[in-house]
């Protein structure tokens, strides 16, 4: 039975889970004054094949050019850096959205299991009690 708030703790854990999915967006349409998108950060792909993370609340469009702070994807490792690129040399942007479907499926499956495992321990420590009849002998 003391293995039951260890469960309750991990389970209650699961609500930090969230799935997201990476998707590429119409960088005409992210970076448009219309735009409904509501992002952390994203990444950029220039048209020299350079990525570059943008930091969600350090980027603006001013006269068809971006301006933000980010990471730049270097071969061995990333390195911050100020940003001013055109609008027209950025290939494509990426954005993470958030995935219901498959946070919900994690987290029933992972409820799931832990169920099973709460189960399958009171079945292992189950030990019936006696009621003081060692046999079928001893009721005659």
């Amino acid at each position: 039975m003391k293995k039951f708030p260890i469960c309750i703790l991990i389970f209650s854990f699961l609500n930090y889970i969230g799935c997201y999915t990476s998707s590429v967006s119409d960088k005409e349409l992210f970076f448009s004054e219309t735009s409904n998108y509501i992002v952390d950060d994203f990444i950029i792909e220039t048209v020299d094949d350079e990525r570059i993370k943008i930091i969600w609340d350090t980027y603006f469009t001013k006269d068809d050019t971006l301006y933000a702070r980010g990471l730049k994807y270097g071969d061995i490792f990333s390195y911050p850096i100020d940003l001013k690129i055109a609008l027209s040399d950025i290939k494509q942007v990426e954005v993470d959205e958030f995935n219901g479907l498959a946070t919900a499926g994690c987290i029933i499956g992972s409820a799931g299991i832990i169920f099973f495992i709460i189960v399958a321990i009171a079945v292992v420590t189950y030990e019936p009690k006696s009621c003081g009849v060692e046999s079928l002998n001893d009721l005659k």
